[in-house]
């Protein structure tokens, strides 16, 4: 979610995830999480857009989203003419539009340390990425990797900064629907992992669109906790249009999803079980969305894929007209 536990303003819509310094799932003696411009008011404008449009399952030939298997984890997300769609896919795959992934590897020299990240690595964070999100039947491919050796950018590239102007003015590429992903040092904004832009930005500033992410969260990088790469699909979670399942604490409509229970504060680390808002069930603790460690997170839920694939038809024209 957006709004709650706003503790530092970034300039730019966007929302971010820094790692906690806690192991329990509570929220005391935290560094600062999740900074946004966004207000009440432009996500009830934006509600007001997804509620009025008149998509429906059936629409989508009645698609069962979240009922997939992984049978196909392990598609081939380098070459777009030998994707394999799931089979509960392949009756509205043609009009669905493939989502293409522009990496812009940000380093200080060419040394992991430095931010250098080889492309079989760059292929197994994009795979993952897939994973989760073939179940809402999107289709997602490596268009293309940057190696960008600028020190400047990998240490100061943050939410609003110069650096984040001039990396993405440079270098962003494609329509609304490209996704471009840029893994940065994030050194000056100690325990940031990531950001993003969400897809109702993209009219007004279509360079600033896509997703920071810290290098070392890719899968199997170094970030305490934090690298397995559910940070970069955490991220993809607000491209595509999903807020954090702590929006609005235990007030309704929170995530304006109904099958992820709100939860009055961000979940950190793995906790057995967390229920702060009695009322609606036990915390969603093992949601993408929200800010446990890696290991912990496990799915999205069919509402929320549900809800991403009516936000990405409205504001990145997934759905192809003929």
């Amino acid at each position: 979610m957006l709004l709650p536990f706003i503790l530092t303003a970034f300039l730019g819509a966007t929302a971010a995830l820094a790692a906690p310094q806690a192991d329990d799932g509570n929220t005391t003696n935290l560094q600062p999480i999740c900074a946004t411009n966004a207000n009440p008011h432009d996500i009830a404008v934006i509600e007001q857009v997804v509620e009025n449009d008149k998509t429906t399952m059936k629409d989508l030939e009645d698609l069962e989203l979240g009922d997939l298997s992984d049978e196909e984890e392990d598609e081939d997300v380098d070459d777009a003419a030998h994707y394999n769609p799931n089979h509960m896919c392949k009756k509205i795959y043609k009009k669905i539009r493939t989502i293409k992934i522009h990496w812009h590897n940000v380093a200080a020299n060419n040394t992991r340390e430095g931010g250098y990240l080889k492309k079989k690595v760059i292929l197994k964070q994009v795979k993952y990425i897939q994973k989760i999100y073939k179940k809402a039947c999107l289709r997602f491919y490596l268009k293309g990797v940057n190696h960008i050796y600028n020190a400047d950018w990998f240490n100061n590239v943050a939410p609003g900064s110069p650096q984040e102007k001039a990396l993405k003015t440079q270098y962003r590429h494609g329509d609304e629907l490209t996704l471009n992903i840029y893994s940065v040092g994030l050194v000056s904004t100690p325990g940031l992992l990531g950001y993003s832009t969400f897809p109702w930005n993209f009219a007004d500033d279509p360079h600033n669109d896509g997703i920071v992410i810290h290098y070392a969260t890719v899968p199997g990088g170094d970030y305490p906790h934090y690298d397995e790469g559910a940070v970069a699909v955490h991220e993809v979670g607000h491209w595509v249009g999903l807020l954090h399942t702590f929006q609005g604490g235990c007030s309704q409509p929170g995530d304006f999803v109904s099958d992820t229970p709100a939860e009055s504060t961000p979940a950190f680390g793995c906790p057995k079980y967390r229920n702060t808002c009695a009322s609606t069930g036990s915390d969603p603790i093992h949601n993408f969305m929200d800010y446990t460690y890696d290991k912990c997170k496990t799915h999205l839920t069919k509402g929320q894929l549900w809800r991403l694939v009516k936000i990405l038809k409205i504001f990145r024209k997934l759905i192809r007209h003929h």
